[in-house]
């Protein structure tokens, strides 16, 4: 979840913005296929760059950019500055535009833009439409470059994957990173004493002896942000690396995922005769897989000490976190155990970014749900039971989430459904309305949603009881979990456990009753590398809980290496099974 922070001081409004930047290292954005449909000369007509003052009086600077992307079509980025510094910096996704209308969407921020270009090509004019359903105005005129965030070419000349950075270069980043995560991180001390912080910091910065890559100084300064221990604080490489790494050979043509400490090739995305399916990997490259699950670990964010969010994040993303922490290669050399304990050595080639993404979106549709709302319902009229599935807290348009539940529960009361399966996995957080909005038709009272940080005018309903729906669910309740419950999604299983409100299954989950987020986004200025920056913890209205310790189930149950590889739902069929007996 996100909301204002401390530097926004009374922008309200612009909080929505902030809402769900993902962390996900080195997941891509896409532009839609909408946008395939856009002819050269119509297009052609909105590049260039447009710069206004946003919700005046707040000193805030938005400037949308359009330009043609590599395969021809219009692309888009919207940049937010608060006097000089960036608080966002997003793609723009399903840009449709027909010479003068113009809509597009903040993927990211669930917030869609509609809009027209002005007869003479020089303004856009338009509203934007927050998650809380609030509209607000923009005017934007066209500029040759923008005042701020500019730099000739759009990127640093020379290779990204290649450019050398100076030792002063390098020291100006940490610093810069250092003093922003010193003044505005609500909780940077909470494991990692200050003392103990100190000297973590200036024996990294004494390492900066030599030029380095940027990928270099990312690998350098990740332990760093790991040690905050915050979910909600995380780096990612820069805009350029991200584009160049769509077409660079770098990636491991395999899903490999941890089991019981070991780890195995669950899905060959190449395709590849001489790697078997299920086969223990021993190392790559010569690196024993001790060592690169060591070292994930200590680069991957979590909350707390909590260790189901990092193993969640490699086993759903294991190329692209291997890439990022570890590095990059053209070729693996993968040393493996066969069942009769025989050791075979195997060689795949690496794919681009592109290929990889073909690949993850073939072999694991789950991963990429379709549809408008992260949310589905099936029910099963003979064993009584509905399945509600919530894969996200948010909605491009906010009514259609709350019909949706609204829908989904007249249903299940029509058919006298007795048992409810609420499967939350794999949900990163959202919206903390949307939240609490569900928990209104599982609880059996009124409930309060949170209690710090001090009430926030945003989102003051949260802070005062929210009342039960009329037809809320009186059957039996399961919510399934897991370590990819982060944010909004952990506040949620904070509150089903403090009221009891039904029976925890899976894993250990990602999140639980706080998190520290009303984020910021900057810019380190050397290399370019981004850094989410939280300027507010907020803390669910419970008691019994306390920092550090895990959010458990009360059924734990965990996938096996047989299950992965048939593709079966152990979780879930030990839920129906539950039900049944």
């Amino acid at each position: 979840m996100k909301k204002g922070n401390s530097i926004q001081g009374n922008l309200i409004p612009l909080s929505f913005f902030l809402w769900l930047i993902s962390f996900n290292l080195g997941l891509l954005f896409l532009l839609s296929e909408n946008a395939l449909a856009q002819s050269e000369n119509t297009s052609s007509n909105i590049f260039g760059y447009y710069e206004g003052e946003f919700m005046p009086g707040n000193n805030l600077t938005l400037i949308l950019h359009f330009q043609k992307s590599d395969d021809g079509e219009t692309a888009g980025n919207i940049l937010l500055f608060q006097g000089d510094s960036k608080i966002q910096d997003d793609p723009l996704s399903d840009i449709q535009f027909d010479g003068k209308q113009l809509n597009f969407s903040i993927e990211t921020k669930n917030t869609p833009f509609k809009g027209v270009l002005s007869g003479d090509g020089q303004q856009i004019s338009g509203e934007f439409q927050f998650p809380d359903n609030s509209v607000h105005a923009v005017l934007v005129t066209r500029v040759e470059k923008p005042s701020k965030g500019y730099t000739s070419g759009e990127e640093k000349r020379g290779d990204v994957l290649t450019q050398q950075y100076s030792v002063s270069q390098l020291q100006t980043d940490f610093n810069f990173l250092r003093e922003h995560l010193e003044q505005t991180h609500p909780q940077l001390y909470l494991y990692t004493s200050k003392d103990e912080f100190d000297r973590f910091f200036d024996s990294t910065y004494a390492t900066i002896q030599h030029e380095m890559t940027g990928e270099e100084f990312f690998r350098l300064i990740a332990p760093v942000i790991e040690k905050v221990h915050c979910c909600h604080t995380g780096i990612r490489p820069s805009k350029a690396y991200g584009e160049r790494m769509k077409q660079s050979p770098a990636f491991l043509p395999l899903d490999i995922q941890f089991v019981d400490g070991k780890a195995y090739v669950i899905t060959d995305y190449g395709q590849y005769l001489s790697v078997e399916k299920g086969i223990q990997v021993v190392s790559i490259n010569g690196q024993p897989f001790k060592e690169i699950l060591n070292r994930l670990m200590s680069s991957i964010p979590a909350d707390g000490h909590n260790k189901t969010a990092k193993l969640f994040e490699t086993n759903t993303n294991f190329s692209r976190v291997y890439s990022l922490y570890i590095g990059r290669f053209a070729q693996f050399q993968l040393e493996c155990l066969q069942a009769d304990d025989k050791k075979v050595t195997c060689t795949v080639p690496a794919f681009t970014g592109d290929e990889l993404e073909v690949a993850e979106k073939k072999f694991h549709t789950d991963r990429f749900p379709g549809g408008a709302l992260p949310l589905s319902l099936n029910i099963n009229a003979m064993s009584s039971t509905a399945i509600l599935k919530i894969s996200g807290f948010w909605a491009p348009n906010p009514d259609d989430y709350i019909a949706f539940l609204q829908n989904s529960f007249d249903e299940i009361r029509s058919k006298n459904i007795r048992h409810l399966i609420i499967d939350v996995r794999s949900n990163k957080g959202g919206h903390p309305f949307f939240g609490a909005e569900l928990l209104s038709y599982l609880a059996k009272s009124d409930f309060i949603y949170f209690e710090q940080p001090e009430e926030q005018p945003e989102i003051a309903p949260l802070y005062h009881p929210w009342p039960v729906k009329e037809n809320a669910f009186n059957g039996d309740v399961y919510v399934l979990m897991n370590g990819g419950c982060l944010s909004t999604t952990g506040h949620f299983l904070s509150l089903v456990r403090y009221h009891k409100l039904g029976t925890l299954i899976g894993e250990e989950s990602g999140g639980s009753f706080y998190c520290n987020d009303g984020s910021i986004q900057l810019t380190l200025p050397e290399t370019g590398i981004q850094l989410n920056l939280p300027g507010v913890t907020f803390q669910t209205a419970v008691s019994g809980f306390k920092k550090g310790e895990p959010l458990l189930p009360d059924h734990k149950i965990a996938p096996t290496l047989d299950d992965l590889l048939n593709g079966k739902d152990a979780v879930m069929e030990y839920t129906l099974r539950l039900i049944k007996n």
